[in-house]
């Protein structure tokens, strides 16, 4: 998250706890109401204004270490993001991997990925998330179990 993206976030939460005691301590019904607006904007600027589609719990790449994930219901395209990242498990560690918003189709249905031959045989726990076009993080997606293919080396004939 960047550093302005982060202040915001702070900025709204210590907001929402000013007006949340002020609130406590007003018994006007106009004053209350302005503060609920108050507070009603703070959670918008708060929040991310994106949500991770949902994707198959499972899925095999082809035998080049690519793979298309469909998305089982919502869409994600590329404009609502500034950043498209994966968390990546493999062999007992996790990894940020930025995909960057290519890795969504045009149709904002799939996302695509290739894995490079030291994944071969291997099964990675990927989830995805970004950050917003206001550079808020997004909720991580549900995870998928991905299955490797075997690359094989090709041998050529001197």
């Amino acid at each position: 998250m960047s550093s302005v993206a982060s202040f915001v976030a702070r900025f709204a939460n210590l907001g929402m706890q000013l007006v949340s005691q002020v609130s406590q301590n007003t018994t006007d019904a106009g004053e209350k109401a302005k503060l609920q607006g108050v507070t009603d904007y703070l959670n918008k600027i708060s929040a991310p204004s994106v949500s991770m589609p949902s994707l198959p719990a499972t899925a095999t790449t082809n035998r080049n270490g690519k793979v298309a994930l469909g998305f089982t219901s919502g869409t994600l395209f590329a404009n609502q993001l500034n950043e498209f990242w994966a968390q990546v498990s493999y062999d007992g560690k996790t990894e940020s991997w930025n995909l960057g918003t290519g890795a969504l189709s045009a149709e904002g249905d799939s996302i695509t990925m290739r894995f490079n031959r030291n994944f071969s045989g291997k099964t990675v726990t990927v989830q995805f998330y970004g950050v917003d076009v206001n550079g808020k993080k997004t909720n991580l997606s549900n995870s998928v179990d991905i299955s490797v293919s075997e690359r094989r080396r090709r041998h050529y004939l001197r």
